[in-house]
């Protein structure tokens, strides 16, 4: 019996190990093996943590996860996974249409030993305005604290490509309002409307990082939301992008740390309907 309890926390030791990237993390997204397919296809995905395309993939880990969802047309249903399981998505689609693989994690912490880091970071998630409040607020420039959480999803297809994006119920949300396999057969690049949802209400002028896959990681570019939280998405048929936004709130000091970032990203293949 010890010597299992010692193995046991041998793999969880491991698998912790494995997932130290997500407390440097950047960009934390959902990514499928093949985002189009017949039923008999299983949807691999795997979590990954990083920036333009590159970063490990994690373990599953209970205590860092939320929701581990699909949404179908038809339904919602929660993933069971074992501690250490990957990829994270290993599943047969249940419905044909079009899938919304989605993973929300707990909040972790990051400690700042610098200013100059922190403000290097919400200026370049087009944040600008928090470093102002950080100084009005009297807080600290150095050894503060941020809680950070994630909201990802990931949509690819089994069967057709029948459905739409939808809600998923996150705080914080990326909304693709057009199906991004759906371009008309013969079309080489298009547009797709992104809705940027936050506490329930569309985002207005908020800044959503692009990327997009390359052999050598991503292309990195961004676009805005207008006043009703809605940016227009240039794509190219065939290629994989990842979408990204980050938003703060104040923590109040007592909690163990000063700021909270929600980070909200999704991924997605642009094809023509098969």
């Amino acid at each position: 019996m010890f010597r299992k309890i010692i193995l046991s926390l041998s793999i969880i030791t491991l698998i912790l190990i494995g997932n130290i990237g997500i407390l440097s993390a950047h960009e934390y997204w959902i990514e499928p093996d093949t985002p189009s397919g017949n039923m008999q296809l299983k949807m691999f995905a795997h979590a990954r943590v990083g920036q333009n395309f590159k970063g490990p993939e994690q373990y599953y880990i209970p205590d860092e996860v939320v929701n581990l969802s699909i949404t179908d047309p038809k339904s919602t249903y929660k993933v069971e996974k074992n501690i250490g399981d990957y990829p994270i998505f290993n599943e047969l689609a249940k419905n044909p249409g079009l899938q919304i693989l989605s993973y929300k994690t707990t909040p972790l912490k990051l400690i700042y030993e610098k200013f100059e880091k922190f403000e290097k970071f919400v200026r370049k998630q087009g944040l600008a305005r928090v470093v102002d409040l950080h100084r009005k607020r009297g807080l600290p420039e150095t050894k503060f604290s941020e809680l950070y959480l994630r909201y990802s999803k990931a949509l690819l297809t089994r069967g057709n490509s029948n459905g739409a994006d939808k809600r998923i119920g996150f705080l914080f949300e990326v909304i693709v309002q057009k199906n991004p396999y759906e371009f008309d057969a013969g079309t080489k690049n298009g547009t797709l409307p992104i809705k940027l949802i936050w506490q329930d209400k569309p985002l207005a002028n908020a800044q959503i990082s692009v990327f997009r896959k390359t052999k050598e990681g991503a292309d990195r570019s961004h676009i805005t939301t207008d006043a009703s939280g809605i940016a227009t998405l240039p794509v190219t048929i065939g290629e994989t992008y990842m979408l990204n936004s980050v938003e703060m709130t104040a923590e109040k000091p007592e909690s163990g740390a000063v700021w909270k970032s929600h980070w909200a990203s999704t991924t997605f293949t642009a094809m023509a309907k098969q």
